[in-house]
């Protein structure tokens, strides 16, 4: 079965409280100016983020990839730059997995 990458973008999510929330995980990057890295997991943080993506996380079949990229600026809002970056970094990520699967 083909497998889909999702990708939520917003200004802050916790991976502990998605899978809390909905049995799933998700993969939560975020931008320190240079690159996407990981986001280590915040305890308990119920953001807007958070919610959707359990929802989306709670709804989707098992063979769904779900990341998020946290694009806070340094107000703690979206900051739109970071939402584009998030964006081009994605279509990286959905051109990469493509090129695999359709080598295998």
């Amino acid at each position: 079965m083909k497998e889909l990458l999702v990708s939520v973008i917003d200004n802050d999510f916790s991976s502990q409280a998605v899978y809390d929330l909905s049995g799933n995980h998700i993969l939560i990057y975020e931008n320190d100016d240079t690159a996407w890295v990981e986001k280590s997991p915040l305890q308990g943080i119920r953001s807007h983020g958070t919610i959707c993506a359990s929802i989306l996380a709670e709804a989707m079949s098992r063979h769904i990839h779900l990341i998020g990229y946290s694009c806070s600026g340094r107000d703690g809002k979206v900051a739109l730059e970071k939402v584009c970056m998030a964006l081009q970094d994605n279509i990286k990520k959905i051109t990469r997995l493509s090129l695999h699967e359709h080598r295998q």
